[in-house]
Order: C-alpha cells, then sequence, then structure tokens
C-alpha cells in the first residue's frame, strides 16, 4: 500500500520518528484522528457504498479513501511498535500503553473508524504476538484494551442469516453507529473520561464516525442475500423494494453519521499530521 500524500512541504524541526507520538497527549491524537476521519466521512457520498455500485466502478471513489485511511490508521499503530528493531523493551511498552489510552478516547469522541483501525492493529499478529510485551502490560491497561476490543465483537452469522429470513432490526431500536451495546464496565470508562475531556475543553461539541466497514459488510450481505428482481403471481418480474428499503435504511444511517460528524470543532495540529503522513514506513512481510 502506497503512503498517502502529505499536505505539508516542509518537515518541522523538531521533527523526529515513532517516539514524538509520546509528545503528543492521548486526548490530542485522538482529536487529530477524529479530524481526519471527519473529512473523510463527510465527503462520502453514500450511494457508492451499495455493493452493486462499488463493483461497477473502475475509478477509485470515495469509499475507498476511507478504507485507505483506515488501513493507514493500522500501519501507524504497527510502525510505532515494530518500525524500530533495536527499540528498547521500556520505550515500546510506553508506546501500546500509549495506544490503549488514545483508543480510551477515540471512544470518547465516538470514532468508531479509527478506534477499530487502532484495535485491529494491536490485535494483528505481528504485535499480538509479542507475548513478553503483553506479559509486562499493567493488569488495569489490559482490562480497558479488552473492554475496547468487546465493542467489535459481532455474530456476522447470525447477521446473515437475518439477512436471508428477511427480517430487519428497526431502526430505532439499533444502536447509532450499528455497533453492539457497550458493556457496563466499558460505559462508566467512557462517563468518566467524558467528563475529564469536557472539563479541558468546556463547550466542545462532538461528533459521530461509524465504522464504514460495519456497513459495507451489511450491504454485501443484503446484495448477496436478496435478489434485485421478484416475480409475482402473474410471472411478472418486478423490482425488489423490499431489499431497496433495507438499502435505503443503510444509506440513510450513513447520511445522520455525516451530519453527525459535522459537529466536530477541532484544530487541525499541523506537525502531528506531518508525522502521521510522512514519518512511519508501512511494514511489509519482511519486517515481521
Amino acid at each position: 500500500m502506497q503512503a498517502e500524500p502529505s499536505p505539508f512541504n516542509d518537515p518541522p524541526s523538531n521533527f523526529s520518528c515513532a517516539e514524538d507520538l509520546l509528545n503528543y497527549s492521548d486526548k490530542a491524537v485522538a482529536e487529530q484522528l477524529t479530524l481526519l476521519d471527519a473529512v473523510l466521512l463527510k465527503r462520502l457520498r453514500p450511494h457508492e457504498c451499495l455493493a452493486r455500485e462499488r463493483a461497477s466502478r473502475k475509478t477509485p471513489d470515495t469509499v475507498q479513501g476511507t478504507i485507505c485511511h483506515f488501513n493507514a490508521v493500522c500501519a501507524r499503530v504497527e510502525s510505532t511498535l515494530l518500525g524500530n528493531l533495536n527499540m528498547c523493551s521500556s520505550l515500546r511498552l510506553r508506546l501500546l500503553i500509549k495506544w490503549i489510552d488514545v483508543a480510551q478516547f477515540l471512544l470518547v469522541l465516538k470514532n468508531f473508524s479509527s478506534l477499530n483501525a487502532v484495535i485491529s492493529a494491536l490485535q494483528a499478529e505481528p504485535v499480538f504476538r509479542l507475548e513478553r510485551l503483553w506479559s509486562s502490560l499493567p493488569a488495569d491497561k489490559m482490562a480497558k484494551f479488552q473492554q475496547l476490543a468487546a465493542v467489535f465483537k459481532t455474530d456476522w452469522s447470525a447477521k446473515r442469516n437475518e439477512f436471508q429470513a428477511g427480517v430487519t432490526t428497526p431502526p430505532s431500536s439499533r444502536s447509532y453507529a450499528g455497533f453492539p451495546k457497550e458493556p457496563t464496565a466499558l460505559k462508566n470508562a467512557k462517563r468518566i473520561t467524558h467528563r475529564r475531556s469536557h472539563s479541558d475543553n468546556p463547550g466542545t461539541v462532538h461528533g459521530m464516525i461509524p465504522y464504514l466497514g460495519k456497513f459495507l459488510t451489511d450491504l454485501v450481505m443484503l446484495d448477496t442475500a436478496l435478489p434485485n428482481e421478484v416475480t409475482n403471481k402473474s410471472g411478472v418480474r418486478l423490482l425488489n423494494f423490499e431489499k431497496c428499503r433495507k438499502e435505503f435504511e443503510i444509506l440513510a444511517q450513513i447520511r445522520l453519521c455525516q451530519s453527525a460528524a459535522a459537529t466536530y470543532l477541532i484544530e487541525p495540529h499541523d506537525h502531528f499530521r506531518y508525522w502521521f503522513y510522512k514519518s512511519l514506513r508501512v511494514l511489509d512481510s519482511e519486517d515481521w
């Protein structure tokens, strides 16, 4: 995967490497990632999420931009932990704790896209197989990591059967981002951090950014389970309005998320953006 072009021409004078991440607060990192996600989400054209629309397009669409950014966040997390083979164990542990704490703030900001990217990167085999690193992680940080990872556990088999049976949950009974309900412990941790966040910057309005992959998966399953046309009793082939209705419900949720993303009030940080786009190379299989 090619790295995204940097919007900055010259590097800042105090630019360093992976350790530079520790110079930012957990909240600042989460906010800057959220700002990048919000820009991409607002540019998204919801109809391009449809499975048949994506299959017919030959040029990059707005969906691809969001996917590339998700992969970039995963790459940045892995690069900070694995990019320097000579990194001391204590520094690598500090970086691991840093990303877990950043993930907590991403939850507070309701940025489920970068939250999932960070958790996915930490669960990736090259990182997760560092047994000594994970064994040295404090118990409270490990518990926090497990709680954050639990947010994205979904029974895809049950969802597939739901689509095939033609049954969908009414939108009013779903969670806003389409995710399972949070564990009680996670709700409490989120509430505490949320109060701290507001006390640091009172008056800030928090939006919401979904994990787009969840919607894309739902749309692919829907497209696979239901035909585009149905045959009535007279043998006439008609458009499957039930499928269209379900697709519309999913696209409507995406539009609601776009409106929510527009409410973020976050100032861009040029130095962090330069670090994100340029400082860390993408790892390949030889590094693993």
